[in-house]
C-alpha cells in the first residue's frame, strides 16, 4: 500500500528534477493541497453525526486533530496559489 503512494509521487519529482514543465509539479502541489483540506473537513462531517456512528463517533481529540489539519492544510492552499 505505501509503495503505490511512493509511485504517485514519483511523475512530479522526476519532473522536477529534470526542469520541465514545472507548471505540472505545481498543479500537483496545488491539487494536493486542496485535497487535503477537503478530506479534513468531510471526515470532520461524517464521524462527527451521531445517526451514523452513534458511540463511535470523533471525541474532543480526533475533532481538534481534524481541525488542525483543515486549518494547517488550508494555509498551505492559500499560501501555494497566491505564489503561483
Amino acid at each position: 500500500m505505501l509503495m503505490r503512494f511512493t509511485l504517485l509521487a514519483l511523475p512530479p519529482m522526476i519532473l522536477l528534477w529534470a526542469g520541465k514543465p514545472v507548471w505540472v509539479v505545481l498543479t500537483y502541489a496545488v491539487a494536493g493541497a486542496a485535497f487535503m483540506p477537503l478530506l479534513a473537513g468531510l471526515l470532520l462531517y461524517m464521524n462527527g453525526l451521531r445517526d451514523w456512528l452513534g458511540p463511535l463517533r470523533n471525541r474532543s481529540l480526533g475533532n481538534l486533530a481534524l481541525l488542525a489539519t483543515l486549518v494547517l492544510f488550508s494555509v498551505l492552499l492559500i499560501n501555494k496559489l497566491l505564489s503561483m
